[in-house]
C-alpha cells in the first residue's frame, strides 16, 4: 500500500480519491493531446508545411543520433 494512505480511515475512499486524482488529469492531458494531432492534421494537409515539418523532424532526429554517438 502506498505510505501516504491513512489506515485508520476507510481505504476505499481513499482509493477512490487517489483514482480520481490520477484518472482526470491523465483524461485531461491526452484530450489536449488529441486536439494538439487534430490541429496538426489540419496544417499538415497544406504541402508547403508538411515539407517543412519533414526537415525539421529529419534535422532533429539526425542531432539527436549525432549527440547519441558523442555521449555514449
Amino acid at each position: 500500500m502506498p505510505q501516504y494512505l491513512n489506515l485508520s480511515k476507510p481505504i476505499y475512499e481513499q482509493f477512490v480519491w487517489l483514482t480520481l486524482g490520477s484518472s482526470i488529469p491523465e483524461f485531461v492531458v491526452l484530450l489536449i493531446y488529441v486536439y494538439f494531432a487534430k490541429w496538426l492534421k489540419d496544417i499538415l494537409k497544406d504541402e508547403r508545411y508538411m515539407i517543412l515539418f519533414n526537415k525539421i523532424s529529419g534535422i532533429l532526429f539526425m542531432g539527436l543520433s549525432i549527440s547519441m554517438l558523442i555521449l555514449f
